[in-house]
């Protein structure tokens, strides 16, 4: 991309996927666009990952900002005929990483308390913000060729959002995924209480991805909420 088309650019390191059928009548009272089902169920995903390299065009890396933790919470919706991503929290450890997020992308991130750390092949991974906490251990595997689930789930490359009554849009730019498969060995899951009456069960599919470059166009106004 040029230069001047992109906003921000980052590195998504040690993604790890965990995705799950839920009801759809269920989770659409949490939702403000239409739903995008796989084979007719819902999907919730919680995606814990690292982020490094956060910088704007022509800048270094941004001082304090090199280097975050996050777990984020999100479906996938159709907008206008777009599939996306929409994310009901994105969780963070970096207080500087939440204002830039909420003030310049209108995205709801809130700051949290993560300890995090891989350890060869082993993945582990501590959670809290107030009442929400979520604490897994998993363990990565080969390299995997990515399934039409692997591929419907992450091959997205626009994410929705709203700030009061407007819709944003924000388009990302990257390689197709690298996937790992990978095994959740344990999981204690009360982040996912933010979805009151959602259950998390069974999961239906977990991969790791190592790493990835990023980088976001501008978001763009494309409407309101009730239009």
């Amino acid at each position: 991309m040029k230069a001047e088309s992109w906003i921000i650019s980052q590195e998504w390191h040690d993604v790890l996927f965990m995705h799950y059928q839920v009801s759809a009548e269920t989770l659409a009272l949490h939702c403000p666009f239409e739903l995008d089902l796989y084979q007719g169920s819902a999907i919730v995903s919680i995606v814990p990952f690292r982020m490094k390299k956060i910088r704007f065009p022509y800048l270094p890396a941004i001082p304090g900002l090199s280097d975050l933790w996050e777990l984020n919470l999100r479906t996938y919706v159709d907008v206008g005929g777009i599939k996306g991503v929409y994310f009901f929290t994105l969780d963070t450890d970096s207080l500087l990483g939440k204002f830039i997020a909420r003030n310049f992308f209108h995205l709801p991130y809130q700051h949290a308390r993560i300890d995090a750390k891989l350890v060869e092949d082993h993945y582990y991974f501590k959670h809290q913000r107030g009442p929400w906490h979520l604490e897994l251990e998993a363990q990565m595997g080969s390299r995997i060729k990515s399934s039409g689930f692997d591929q419907w789930s992450t091959e997205r490359y626009s994410l929705f959002t709203t700030d009061q009554e407007f819709i944003y849009e924000g388009r990302v730019h990257h390689r197709p995924w690298e996937l790992q498969s990978a095994e959740v060995l344990s999981l204690q899951d009360n982040f996912s209480s933010l979805l009151p009456e959602i259950k998390l069960t069974p999961d239906l599919n977990v991969t790791y991805c190592k790493k990835i470059e990023v980088r976001f166009s501008p978001f763009k106004k494309i409407g309101r909420i009730h239009d």
